[in-house]
């Protein structure tokens, strides 16, 4: 019973956090052009960043060199960014 109670709250806490942090319609967007600006790029590489917008879907494309395995485990954790706590704070 008690994993199921935190299961429960977890859920619903995270649930209630993607609400707010997400309210604006427009934040998505923003989202997205912070999330390339984040990113690893080659050495003297220039940043290239292209969205397609089609009849139902927005395409985002960058040159970014990719993720790293240390990015897929962060993406698979909860507060679990390989950003420096510095500019992850300023968020």
């Amino acid at each position: 019973a008690g994993s199921s109670t935190l299961h429960k709250n977890l859920s619903g806490a995270l649930e209630r956090l993607s609400a707010d942090l997400y309210a604006d319609a427009h934040h998505h967007l923003f989202e997205i052009l912070q999330n390339f600006a984040d990113n690893n790029y080659g050495p003297g590489q220039q940043r290239r960043v292209r969205f397609i917008l089609t009849g139902s879907e927005l395409v985002a494309l960058n040159n970014e060199l990719g993720f790293s395995e240390e990015n897929v485990r962060a993406l698979c954790g909860v507060n679990a960014s390989t950003k420096p706590q510095e500019a992850a704070s300023k968020e």
